[in-house]
């Protein structure tokens, strides 16, 4: 099982406050943690054992890029009008409408 690397920095105004905060803070890892991280990561693969939404939104909008590449005829620096053209959003023509 893998496990996310956290980091945290904390700082305070004095030497007092750092030693009450340095206090609250666990020598190790609890066990109660361990078990909760590991039955949510248990739980999470159940319950989502493909995540498909985010490569097929990837993918769309790989298509809309090379459609619109295709159409125009360029690579990028794709002019403003033509991105409106293709429903790019542009403030003062969709506010208060």
């Amino acid at each position: 099982m893998w496990r996310l690397a956290r980091t945290f920095r904390l700082s305070a105004v004095s030497t007092q406050d750092a030693s009450e905060i340095f206090a609250y803070l666990p020598a190790l890892p609890t066990e109660k943690h361990s078990i909760n991280s590991r039955e949510f990561f248990h739980l999470l693969r159940v319950r989502t054992p493909r995540v498909w939404i985010v490569p097929t939104l990837v993918l769309f909008n790989i298509c809309v890029y090379f459609a619109l590449s295709v159409s125009t005829g360029l690579l990028g620096g794709f002019d403003g009008a033509t991105l409106l053209w293709w429903g790019a959003n542009y403030g003062v023509f969709t506010v208060n409408r």
